[in-house]
């Protein structure tokens, strides 16, 4: 995949995990999970954002081990609170 489509992809993606405040934990998510993501589409761009999403979560409870991430589209994710 290219890397304007990849960008584009996780723009779309990004509207599914909403901004926070400034520094926030959110955010972190934010970009945890692009950088993830980037990671896993450039292996292989079929791949689900599931797993780069769970991965991402992971980072950020590192530090904030109750962290629950705020998304529009749980399922999008594989996610379930």
């Amino acid at each position: 995949m290219d890397r304007n489509s990849m960008n584009q992809l996780i723009k779309e993606e990004f509207q599914r995990i909403p901004h926070d405040s400034h520094s926030s934990q959110q955010n972190e998510l934010r970009n945890f999970y692009k950088m993830r993501r980037q990671r896993c589409l450039s292996s292989d761009p079929n791949q689900s954002p599931a797993e780069s999403f769970a991965k991402a979560v992971e980072d950020v409870r590192k530090r904030y081990p109750e962290f629950e991430p705020n998304v529009t589209d749980p399922a999008y994710f594989g996610w379930s609170r």
